[in-house]
């Protein structure tokens, strides 16, 4: 956000010693191209989002990287190994696993939580013997 600041501060400082003679283009060159690279970089450092509405369940950052499921094709939340990693799966009715979610970002008891909130059950577990199984 101070970079940002910093950016946006520059910009005009550059376009009061130009004067109003600066063209539109030189503006929006000077304004809007650190404001895009704030965004980006908002996108890249913000944590993950979990959100849940009446039609979907959605995972991730902002608009572009969002996944997303439909709340009435949800089956059930499965702990397992992603990458070698304790994630969760959010699973179709067809045992198709749609979302990952990566444990470091929720607790198993937010994730119970929202199984319960969504009326699905909560399979598998981080054992030994789960994460034999998913190598």
């Amino acid at each position: 956000m101070a970079l940002c600041l910093v950016a946006v501060a520059a910009g005009f400082n550059f376009l009061t010693r130009r004067g109003p003679a600066a063209q539109w283009t030189e503006r929006l060159e000077v304004i809007g191209l650190p404001l895009a690279v704030a965004a980006g970089l908002w996108i890249m450092i913000s944590s993950p989002a979990l959100r849940v509405t009446a039609a979907h369940v959605s995972y991730g950052v902002a608009w572009p990287f969002r996944l997303w499921v439909q709340r009435s094709e949800l089956a059930y939340i499965f702990r397992g190994l992603a990458r070698g990693r304790p994630s969760y799966f959010l699973v179709t009715r067809d045992d198709t696993p749609q979302i990952t979610i990566t444990a470091e970002n929720f607790t198993d008891d937010g994730m119970t939580e929202l199984a319960k909130r969504l009326e699905v059950p909560v399979k598998g577990d981080f054992s030994a013997e789960v994460r034999a199984r998913f190598d």
